[in-house]
């Protein structure tokens, strides 16, 4: 790493700024696809699905479902929240 400021090096910045892009519409479409995902999990349990079902199909844990299915994406906040 060089000690003093240099010359940008527009070949380097360009790759850094369209790689942190690619990475904001990767996160873009992960949230949309978490949200569909949410969705279809609240459906399916207000159609009369079972925790133990759907923990079957997807290889995880009751207790997850209940979780994420009741808090959304404050499933994994550790804090209490207030009356």
């Amino acid at each position: 790493m060089p000690r003093r400021r240099q010359e940008a090096q527009g070949h380097l910045i360009t790759m850094v700024v369209d790689t942190r892009n690619a990475e904001l519409a990767a996160k873009e479409t992960y949230l949309l696809a978490q949200d569909a995902h949410l969705a279809a999990l609240r459906h399916a349990r207000k159609e009369g699905e079972t925790l133990d079902n759907l923990a079957d199909a997807l290889e995880c844990s009751k207790q997850w479902i209940h979780k994420w299915t009741t808090f959304g994406r404050e499933h994994n906040r550790v804090y209490a929240k207030s009356a």
